[in-house]
Order: structure tokens, then C-alpha cells, then sequence
């Protein structure tokens, strides 16, 4: 059996194990110290606002209304349900025009119907400066090895945050369960899922230019989401949501 430490606030304790998996995300100690400190969190230049709250029932029951997304010039909303009537708001804008700890009403009027009026529903916000960190060459070094955001810190537009650590997971326990020598478990865990992670990065990062593209580039967008259609939009990712 392997003893496995996740790394929290170990650098501040002492652990035995055999295993160190780095998961303290984007802002890595552990990693720091892997990479010789040759990388750090980038500014993406723009700013998640977000608000959890009961909304309208009108709102919560509109159709599609599970997971929904608008697009707007230089920003993008998205809301989804979570348990009960609660919605959760994801406002992203660039942080030049955000400033506050709220979107401005300047932001806020770009959005109009069921966007709108969830907006302005919203009792409060909170500001997320949005970052990004590239992945490493190697993803483990000996006995030490990197997951989730500590790997692969990737902006949100695909929704795979969470989604790509836990996909870590799974690809760490088949390692360790194909090799027996530490070493290469690690080494195998970070082939296997270097490509997938860039893959995912890459996507989301290009869906920035898309989801805030205004003027002529905007309308050519909505021209061509139109042309595709919902069946035709959602294959397009069958290799990311996909079973």
C-alpha cells in the first residue's frame, strides 16, 4: 500500500509518507519549488463576479433554464441551478472595466431580458480576479507530483476545473495501480493526462475572444452559432463531455 499526503499546510508540519500529491492549487508552494520558481500565476486581465441566491421562480422555471449562458460585448454571463431555487451568477468582464467589488452599471446594460433581470436580483457580489499557469514539462519529480489547479490552472469558459482534478484523480489511482515502483506510477499519471489538460486549456482559453467579441466579430459569431445549431455546437465538445 501507498501512503498518500495531500498536500495543505505542510510546509508549515511534518508528514511521513511516500507520496506527496501537490493539490494546493494555482498559487502552489510545492510547485514553486519543483519548477525552481521559473513560472508564476498569470493575470488573465479579466474578472469573475459571482452571487448565490434564491431567484424568481419565473427565472429558476424558465426553459433551459439549468444551465444557461449570454454573451455581451466585452463580457458573458452564465447561471445555473443548484439545489433548491438558488442560482448560482457567473459575471466575467474585463478587469479594466470592473474595477469594484460589483459589475458597473455600465457592464450591467449590456445584458437585457431573463440576463438582465437576474443581475439585478442578485443582492450581492463577490470578485474573483481570474489567473492562469501553464503546465509544467514534467508533472511529478521523484515521489512529489502535481493535481488540479496546481498542474494545470486553466480559466473557467469550459467549466473544467474541478472537472480536469478529478480526472487527475482517477488517472493517478490507475498508475499506481499499472506500476509498482513509485517513480514511474508518477511518470505514467503525468503522460497520461499532459495532453488532455492542454487540450482543455488551450479550448478555454480561446473561448474568451468568442464569448466577448463585439462590432463585426460579434456578429459573425452569433451568424455562425446560429447557422450550426444547438446539436451541431454540442458535438463539438463530445471529446470533452463526451462519455
Amino acid at each position: 500500500r501507498v501512503r498518500v499526503a495531500l498536500k495543505r499546510d505542510i510546509l508549515r508540519t511534518t508528514e511521513t509518507c511516500d507520496v506527496l500529491v501537490c493539490a494546493d492549487g494555482i498559487a502552489s508552494e510545492l510547485r514553486a519549488r519543483l519548477t525552481a520558481g521559473a513560472d508564476a500565476p498569470v493575470k488573465s486581465g479579466l474578472v469573475a463576479f459571482r452571487s448565490m441566491f434564491e431567484a424568481p421562480a419565473s427565472l429558476t422555471r424558465a426553459p433551459g433554464a439549468d444551465v444557461r449562458l449570454w454573451l455581451a460585448p466585452g463580457g458573458h454571463l452564465v447561471a445555473y441551478r443548484v439545489p433548491g431555487a438558488r442560482i448560482n451568477l457567473v459575471l466575467v468582464a474585463d478587469a479594466r472595466e470592473a474595477p469594484g467589488d460589483a459589475p458597473p452599471p455600465r457592464l450591467r446594460r449590456r445584458f437585457s431580458g431573463d440576463a438582465a433581470r437576474l443581475i439585478e436580483a442578485a443582492p450581492g457580489w463577490r470578485q474573483w480576479p481570474l489567473h492562469s499557469r501553464p503546465a509544467p514539462t514534467n508533472w511529478s519529480s521523484g515521489p512529489i507530483a502535481l493535481l488540479g489547479d496546481a498542474a494545470h490552472a486553466m480559466p473557467p469558459f469550459l467549466g473544467q476545473g474541478a472537472a480536469q482534478a478529478l480526472e487527475d484523480s482517477a488517472a493517478l489511482a490507475e498508475a499506481f495501480g499499472a506500476e509498482d515502483d513509485i517513480a514511474s506510477a508518477l511518470a505514467r499519471y503525468g503522460a497520461s493526462r499532459a495532453p488532455r489538460a492542454a487540450r482543455v486549456t488551450r479550448e478555454a482559453t480561446g473561448q474568451a475572444a468568442i464569448y466577448h467579441a463585439s462590432g463585426p466579430r460579434a456578429f459573425a459569431r452569433d451568424l455562425a452559432l446560429r447557422a450550426m445549431g444547438g446539436d451541431r455546437i454540442a458535438a463539438r465538445y463530445d471529446w470533452l463531455y463526451g462519455g
